[in-house]
Formats: structure tokens, C-alpha cells, sequence
């Protein structure tokens, strides 16, 4: 790989003359990336030895590898070109204060990809196309553009300082969407009282120091979705009756009448600070919510129509709950200064609308009413420990295996007809997004010395620790699924016993697998030293500071992988809520397989830093 980048911003401030208070301020951003790939894939010679002869004539030689060389270059190009405008007033008359801003933000890119390859080379050291041969060459390219128009205003007021009022808005514009919808309008406003300053408030609630209520709502628009669902897509085909013809075929049916996804969000809470602004405390109580949102309409069209409908803004969401953070700190002056914050969040998400059938037989199994991202899947109950238990089983399980054997999964009969099937499903579990969040976070300075430490966690967010061949013999299984297994020599495991996917009925069906991934972790510790500064001057420095420091050091969890790093069984960790909504409707709970992310580093690190 060599990849090389050009990154460059050209900004200018202008304070106007004779209007005390407006400021003009541009920047325009250019970067440019080339990245070159080559894969030269050559056979290889690999010696086995007999096990007797301690010479060459032990030795046999053997061609391993492809049949014959082989190259393939690829050529990526990237542009991206960012310009903004905005132009800020700021007046200031006494009681009243006045601030407003607007501004305007283009957006541009172009991606280009191209890509060669040739077999049947004359030489494994020739190394360029030019020496391959014409058979079984081919290249392939492609390239996209993107582009996006924002504006965007926001006025502030103060009376005072006691009453402050912020309105703004967004009016954004992307490629994503058709002409006729691809603005969306996005307004937001949010009011304050410093209820601290009244004179009734001094004059009666002394053991307050400051007190401030607030208030907001707004909206955004989310546009992380798939490109261009509002045009028909087509791929090409070949068909060998007579000459070879290729053909195009359509591959998406397209809705022309996609738009935003709009998330409004409201949120109430107060300020406060005591003795003597050393302790504070914030709340606040939030509803999110989010409408619009690109899912499939798989009541109105199912699969067995034979229509690959194409998404709707028909989903709906939300997200409601609470955040707390308390502090205290040091009385100022004093030479040992510390403080402590604590931070509590909770909150529940509940999908409102989702299209899909009524399921009037077994309502356990809809998804709208509960947590985003519930797996369809049995309710694990046990385990089938000898072939005694197997036979005084009075349910069938026919509908799921033909042969039942010892160290199976027991399941739960959701429908209570006696018989295990798909109808015993049930939605299970939750979301990966962790329901509750906490941290403390500490600081201490003593003389010249420096201490900070801060510990997260969380609970609640669900992942699944299971793949499809985690149960055979496919891949090494690692130990923690080995020693929790049943076998022969561990009859009394709590999970079923492992088996290829061909001897087994469970694996990725049962929520046996799924965890939550609640933990405690020390995120980040600090000791430092600054060298007091009659030292430091003796080198010309202002200062000196020595410090030593780590990174996610412990972590308290009984999930088996990295709590903080969500498992969505893909490369992209990264999906819109749709892609969460949609990966997660099928039997297997898609979407929630573990393992397959790189973990959160643990680091530790010492600095020196001289300031002169």
C-alpha cells in the first residue's frame, strides 16, 4: 500500500470597519488522497522432510501456492473540498445582549477507483502487467460524488443575564435525496433563568449559590443512509444462448419520495452550586425521538410477494431518560486542591413503528413496543444432560431436529402447544446500547504534584457471544466457549454441548448466548511532577513537567470480549439505525454476533515536555 495525502485550509477572519461587532470569517479546505495498491501473488516452493535422513536427500521439494503468478493493481483517488461562510453580529447595549450568527456550508466530494489484474506470467520476477498473459486478465472501475448545502442561523438574547433565549435552525441539503425532498428544515430553541440572581431568591434561599432552570427542544436531520434509493439501479448480466450478449436488469425498485429522517430531542433540567460554589449539581430528564426513518414495509410488502420493495420514511423511535453529575471540590487558596465528579445516566428505548405483520397468534414475537435490536430467538432453559432426560421429554421437538442427543438445548414452549417450532421465537433480550451509564472522575494537586484518575461504566447493552462456527470443528474454539460447554467430562456446563452445525439445531437459534456487557473500567489515570521553576530556568525553560500515565488498565466484567467495543459481526461498526432496525428483524438476531471487533487498547505512556 502507498497512500499519499495533501491536506490544506485557507481561512480568513474580517472584523468590518465602522460596524463595531459584525465579523466575517471564511475557510475553505482542500484534501486530496492517491492511494496505490499492488498484490503480486507468486507460487511458492515448500520442503517437507521424511523424518530419518539429516542431509538433502530427506528433502522433498513441492510447489505450493497458485498455479502461476498473478498481479493485481488498484488506483484510488479521493477529493474533498469544503468551503464556509458565516458572518456573526454581537452588540451589547447594558441589561440586553444581542448575538447573532448565520452561515452557509458546501460540501463536495469525488471518488475514483480503477482496477487491473493478469495471470500467466513469464517470469515470477516480472512484476509489471506488461509481461502477463492475455488469457484471464480483466479490470474493473467505478466512481462516486457526493455533496451536501447547509445554512444555518442562531440568534442568542441575555436580559440581564437572569433570562436567556437561543433560537436557531438548519435548512440542509443532500445528494442522497431526490430534488423535490432533498432540503429539510430543522428548527431548535432553548431558554435559560439564573433564578440565583432575583432578589427574592438571595434574599430568602441562602444555602444556594447559584441556580439556574433550562429548557430545549430541537430538531436535526439524519441523512446516514443508502445513496440514491430514489433512483432504479441496474446491474449486468451475460446470456450464452448464441453470441454472447450482455444485458442490463433492474436490481432495485426505487421511491422517489425518500427524505430526511428528523430527530427531535427535548430536555429539561437545573443547575445548581452550595457551600460556597464547592459542591454542584446538574439534572436533566430528555426525549428523544426519531421519525421518518428509512425502513422496509415488510407487512404492506412481505417477501412472499416477490417484490424487493424499496424503504420508507415509516419508522419511528425513541430514547427517554435522565442525567445527574454532582461535584465537589477544594476551598481555593488551600495547597492540597482536589475534586471529585460523579456522572448517572439512564434511559429506555422503545421502537414505536416499525411495518410489520400483526402476528395476532403470537404477539411475542413483534418488535414495535420494545428495545431496538431484540433478536428473534428460543428461550434457553437447559440443558439435555443424559439420554435418561432426552426420554422423558413429553415435548416434540421434530419441528426443529429429527434426532435429540445428550448435551442439546432445552427450550421453552412460548406457544404452549406441545410441539417446539418457529412459533416459540420470541424477541428477547435488548438493545446494544448500554441502558445505564456511570463514571467518577478525580483530581489532586499537591505543591508540584498532579494526580487525575477517571472510572466509566455501564450496563445493560446486549451482544451476542456466538458465531456460526464457534460450535464445530470448522475453527479453533476458544476456551471460554470450550470450559462452558457440555460434554462428556462436563456434565453439568450451563451451555449445550459443541457440535458442527450439521449435529446440532441450536447454535445461533437460542438466547443462551446472549450477554450483556456490563463493566467497570479505570479509563485513564495520571501522575505528574512539575519541576519548580528556579530548576527548570537553570536549562532556559519555562517549565518542565514529568508525567507518567495509562489507559483502560482495569476492567471488571464477566462479558469475555471488550464491553466498550459493540459487535455488529461486520466491518462497519458504524450502521444507521435502520441498519440496526433491519439487520436485527431475522431468527438468528443479526447484528449482535461478538468477537469479530479489535478491542479497546490498553496503553501506558511516559512524557517529558519543556516549555521554553
Amino acid at each position: 500500500w502507498n497512500t499519499n495525502f495533501v491536506q490544506s485550509n485557507l481561512g480568513a477572519t474580517i472584523n468590518v470597519p465602522g460596524v463595531k461587532g459584525l465579523e466575517l470569517r471564511g475557510v475553505v479546505s482542500y484534501d486530496k488522497m492517491n492511494r496505490d495498491f499492488k498484490s503480486w501473488n507468486r507460487p511458492w516452493v515448500l520442503y517437507t522432510w521424511d523424518g530419518v535422513n539429516r542431509n538433502s536427500s530427506g528433502l522433498t521439494a513441492a510447489q505450493r501456492g497458485p498455479g502461476d503468478p498473478s498481479l493485481t493493481q488498484d488506483h484510488t483517488t479521493l477529493t474533498q473540498i469544503t468551503a464556509t461562510l458565516t458572518a456573526s453580529y454581537e452588540l451589547d447595549l447594558g441589561d440586553h445582549y444581542f448575538k447573532a450568527l448565520g452561515g452557509v456550508t458546501r460540501e463536495e466530494s469525488d471518488r475514483s477507483y480503477t482496477r487491473a489484474f493478469k495471470r500467466f506470467f513469464l517470469s515470477n520476477e516480472l512484476d509489471q502487467l506488461d509481461f502477463g498473459g492475455a488469457a484471464g486478465q480483466f479490470s474493473a472501475g467505478e466512481a462516486s460524488e457526493t455533496a451536501r448545502l447547509n445554512y444555518y442561523g442562531r440568534l442568542n438574547y441575555s436580559f440581564q443575564d437572569k433570562y436567556l433565549i437561543e433560537g436557531l435552525f438548519r435548512y440542509d441539503g443532500s445528494y442522497l435525496f431526490p430534488a423535490d425532498n432533498r432540503f429539510g428544515f430543522f428548527p431548535g430553541m432553548s431558554v435559560g433563568w439564573v433564578a440565583s440572581q432575583e432578589d427574592f431568591f438571595q434574599e430568602n434561599i441562602s444555602f444556594l449559590d447559584y441556580f439556574k432552570v433550562r429548557a430545549s427542544w430541537g430538531q436535526l436531520g439524519n441523512d446516514n443512509v443508502e445513496p440514491y434509493q430514489f433512483l432504479a439501479s441496474y446491474s449486468l448480466s451475460q446470456t450464452g444462448l448464441g453470441d454472447v450478449t450482455t444485458t442490463a436488469y433492474e436490481t432495485k425498485v426505487p421511491n422517489p419520495n425518500i427524505t430526511w429522517e428528523t430527530a427531535t430531542s427535548t430536555n429539561f433540567g437545573f443547575d445548581a452550586e452550595f457551600l460556597n460554589s464547592r459542591a454542584s449539581f446538574s439534572f436533566d430528564y430528555f426525549i428523544n425521538t426519531r421519525k421518518d426513518i428509512l425502513t422496509l414495509p415488510n407487512k404492506t410488502l412481505p417477501n412472499y410477494s416477490g417484490i424487493s420493495a424499496p424503504a420508507q420514511n415509516i419508522g419511528e423511535f425513541e430514547n427517554k431518560g435522565f442525567e445527574l453529575t454532582a461535584g465537589y471540590s477544594s476551598a481555593r487558596g488551600s495547597e492540597l486542591t482536589y475534586n471529585v465528579t460523579v456522572n448517572f445516566s439512564s434511559s429506555d428505548n422503545k421502537l414505536l413503528f416499525v411495518d410489520e405483520p400483526d402476528l395476532a397468534d403470537r404477539p411475542w414475537q413483534r418488535e414495535t413496543g420494545g428495545e431496538v435490536g431484540r433478536p428473534l430467538l428460543y428461550r434457553f432453559v437447559g440443558v439435555f444432560r443424559s439420554q435418561a432426560e432426552i426420554e422423558a421429554e413429553t415435548l416434540d421437538y421434530s419441528g426443529v431436529t429429527p434426532l435429540l442427543k445428550p448435551g442439546d438445548a432445552k427450550v421453552e414452549d412460548i406457544s404452549g402447544d406441545g410441539k417446539i417450532g418457529p412459533e416459540d421465537r420470541i424477541r428477547t433480550g435488548g438493545s446494544v446500547f448500554a441502558d445505564t451509564q456511570f463514571g467518577i472522575g478525580t483530581s489532586l494537586g499537591y505543591r508540584n504534584f498532579d494526580f487525575n484518575m477517571f472510572w466509566a461504566g455501564a450496563t445493560g447493552g446486549y451482544n451476542r457471544y456466538e458465531w456460526s462456527f464457534m460450535s464445530g470443528t470448522l475453527a479453533n474454539v476458544q476456551r471460554p466457549v470450550f470450559e462452558r460447554a457440555w460434554s462428556l467430562d462436563n456434565p453439568d456446563a450451563a451451555a449445550p454441548r459443541l457440535a458442527d452445525r450439521g449435529d446440532q439445531w441450536y447454535s445461533g437459534q437460542t438466547d443462551y448466548a446472549l450477554l450483556t456487557r456490563d463493566f467497570i473500567r479505570l479509563k485513564s489515570i495520571e501522575l505528574g511532577y512539575n519541576l519548580d521553576p528556579s530548576i527548570a530556568g537553570k536549562i532556559g525553560a519555562q517549565n518542565v513537567r514529568v508525567a507518567i500515565s495509562g489507559t483502560n488498565l482495569l476492567t471488571f466484567t464477566d462479558f469475555p470480549f471488550d464491553p466498550e467495543t459493540v459487535q455488529s459481526g461486520s466491518s462497519d461498526q458504524n450502521g444507521s439505525f435502520a441498519e440496526i432496525v433491519n439487520a436485527t428483524r431475522n431468527a438468528s438476531g443479526a447484528g449482535l454476533n461478538n468477537g469479530e471487533a479489535y478491542p479497546t487498547l490498553k496503553t501506558i505512556n511516559g512524557s517529558i515536555r519543556i516549555t521554553f
